[in-house]
């Protein structure tokens, strides 16, 4: 489970690097190298895109009611004590939507990029970084 887990956290911040053609380090043509398809590819880059969005549009909403908190805390925190904590409520629904969304969109690039067509692509592309050196 553990090493699920630092897979999970793994991909999804590589694919967050995601260029117009590469997953991260890993080019197209490494995944293509292993068996993934053109329409998997596709596929992919369309989930990672969709939860890239997703995941922008909730830390402006979190940075919102950040600025909301800020205000409040500036005018009277004690008087704003119970909208405030409302506020920190919504922050940790944000907060927990994000995780679950990670969560979520690694499971969908599952179906177009197996565990092991990562890893294998992966070993290409850091051979690749070390030849350039």
């Amino acid at each position: 489970m553990k090493k699920l887990w630092v897979y999970m956290i793994f991909i999804l911040s590589s694919l967050t690097i995601l260029g117009e053609s590469e997953f991260g380090i890993i080019q197209d043509s490494e995944l293509r190298r292993v068996g993934v398809s053109e329409a998997n590819l596709r596929q992919a880059k369309s989930v990672i895109n969709q939860a890239e969005t997703t995941y922008k549009m909730l830390v402006l909403e979190r940075r919102e009611i950040e600025l909301k908190i800020n205000k409040l805390m500036m005018e009277n925190p004690a008087k704003n004590l119970s909208t405030l904590d409302t506020l920190f409520d919504r922050i940790g629904m944000i907060e927990a939507k994000i995780l679950k969304d990670k969560v979520r969109s690694q499971i969908e690039m599952q179906k177009y990029i197996s565990q092991e067509q990562y890893l294998q692509a992966r070993e290409l592309s850091i051979q690749r970084l070390n030849r350039r050196k």
